[in-house]
């Protein structure tokens, strides 16, 4: 995966690209999003995760959730799920891990074509496990 630079765009803090062929129609990718929470008052992890999840076939045709687990990425406790859509006629499958530090939310996701999802998995969870966030 290569970095591609810092940006902040629809509150992605950083954007992460497998590497690609001629070939690809699509880079698999990892993105991070950060959320402030301060004005939100006292939201948990739980609380913060099933917002998302039950917002997200509001945004993604055909959303089904396949596994949720918690666990513990970046030294913090987080909840990590997986998850079944559609993009622009095509089937992506997506990893997310999500975590609250302080009163910043953060989501992890890896994104990839459903044929080319386990392709580049054991990468993207390496990345996503390097990452650090601190409050």
């Amino acid at each position: 995966f290569a970095h591609r630079g810092m940006y902040i765009f629809f509150g992605k803090v950083a954007l992460f690209f497998s590497p690609q062929t001629k070939e690809d129609k699509f880079a698999e990718n990892v993105d991070v999003v950060a959320e402030d929470l301060r004005k939100a008052g006292e939201v948990t992890l739980l609380d913060y995760h099933r917002r998302a999840i039950a917002q997200a076939p509001q945004t993604l045709q055909d959303f089904e959730l396949v596994e949720e687990s918690q666990g513990v990425v970046a030294g913090h406790d987080a909840i990590q799920a997986l998850y079944i859509a559609v993009v622009k006629g095509e089937v992506f499958r997506f990893k997310t891990y999500t975590l609250v530090v302080g009163k910043t939310a953060y989501v992890l996701t890896y994104k990839g074509r459903k044929d080319d999802f386990e392709r580049f998995l054991p990468d993207a969870e390496k990345l996503m496990q390097s990452l650090r966030v601190s409050p």
